[in-house]
């Protein structure tokens, strides 16, 4: 009950996990049989230490809180949430310069053009450190975000003196 108890309440209230009375609904909501999920569970808690580490025949190495798994004969709450794949963050990207200028193959930058946020590339090398990509949209926002204003305010001010 305690094991992230306000995570699971969070996700219920946000609609991500649903609360069932027992294992039965799960089987019914899942549009399976009810042994055939009692079984699955039995042995996925039987790949854990706490059951006697069986060896998993697909490489799985961990398996937290794998004892919750095993079936139960008396009604207990479970949750369910359905998962999918989604794209979180990807590294890599365009190259700028310290001004968030967009720099072309060759090095040099492109005049005019800004960038920031998982556009760019080449702020965290091989690999980004939980939280550093707000640091990184933020910093590079900003810079960009001013040196795009000051560049668009230049162009409009030499057309205004020259009358194109």
């Amino acid at each position: 009950e305690a094991f992230g108890h306000n995570a699971v309440k969070f996700y219920e209230k946000m609609g991500v996990l649903t609360r069932y009375g027992d294992l039965g609904e799960v089987a019914t909501e899942m549009r399976v049989p009810l042994q055939t999920l009692r079984d699955d569970l039995d042995a996925y808690a039987e790949f854990s230490d706490e059951e006697g580490g069986k060896k998993d025949p697909h490489g799985k190495q961990y398996f937290p809180n794998s004892s919750s798994y095993k079936s139960q004969t008396e009604p207990k709450p479970f949750w369910l949430g359905w998962i999918t794949p989604s794209l979180h963050y990807c590294m890599g990207g365009l190259m700028f310069t310290q001004k968030g200028e967009l720099v072309k193959a060759d090095g040099t930058a492109i005049k005019g053009l800004y960038g920031a946020g998982e556009v760019v590339g080449g702020v965290h090398g091989a690999n980004r450190l939980v939280g550093n990509s707000l640091l990184e949209c933020v910093v590079y926002g900003r810079i960009s975000g001013s040196n795009a204003a000051s560049y668009a305010a230049e162009s409009v001010a030499k057309k205004m003196n020259t009358g194109a």
